[in-house]
């Protein structure tokens, strides 16, 4: 954003948003996009594997006693 700032000479004190900045100079917020694809890369990855990032990413497992439902019941 300071880049596009800088190249349209539009200082902060103006209080120019940056949507507003980002219309003028046609672009969209691409940094978003990135982070949320190599998210789901990474997700499919893991989810692949029997793994406890798997397992913490999941919760907890359908038809699996808790350790307090165990304490409880017995």
């Amino acid at each position: 954003m300071q880049c596009y700032r800088r190249s349209m000479k539009v200082p902060y004190t103006e209080h120019v948003t940056n949507e507003t900045i980002l219309t003028r100079v046609q672009r969209e917020r691409e940094l978003l996009a990135s982070v949320k694809s190599h998210k789901l890369k990474h997700f499919g990855h893991v989810a692949c594997h029997n793994s406890l990032a798997k397992d913490i990413m999941l919760g907890p497992m359908p038809g699996k006693d808790t350790r307090e439902a165990r304490r409880s019941n017995g």
